[in-house]
């Protein structure tokens, strides 16, 4: 069933999955009410509108990550540059843990 559900999702455009969002967000909070005042039949229609939210939200979200891959290379080239610093200081602390794991363990006293 969520298949169909993202596939129909899918083909939305940005605007329509921002509409089809606050619907879901509308329709989730009259069915919170109902379940507080025991009037909701199935409880687990709370479950499947959150997820359905969630779906709405990644697919918002996936276009802007394509758009913006220039940027994410940048970045990712900044990143690049931080990990080979941090490559650099992470032997120190290797060794530390070394030294620690071949000292003999002391006995507790008992």
């Amino acid at each position: 069933m969520a298949n169909k559900s993202m596939q129909n999702l899918v083909d939305l455009t940005p605007e329509e999955l921002a509409a089809q969002e606050l619907e879901l967000r509308e329709e989730m909070f009259q069915t919170r009410f109902k379940n507080q005042m025991r009037q909701l039949d199935n409880p687990l229609k709370i479950r499947h509108l959150r997820r359905q939210i969630a779906r709405v939200q990644t697919l918002m979200a996936t276009p802007a990550k394509q758009a913006s891959g220039a940027r994410a290379s940048a970045t990712q080239a900044a990143a690049s540059k931080t990990k080979t610093k941090a490559k650099a200081a992470a032997p120190a602390k290797a060794n530390k843990k070394e030294k620690a794991a071949k000292a003999p363990a002391k006995e507790k006293a008992r």
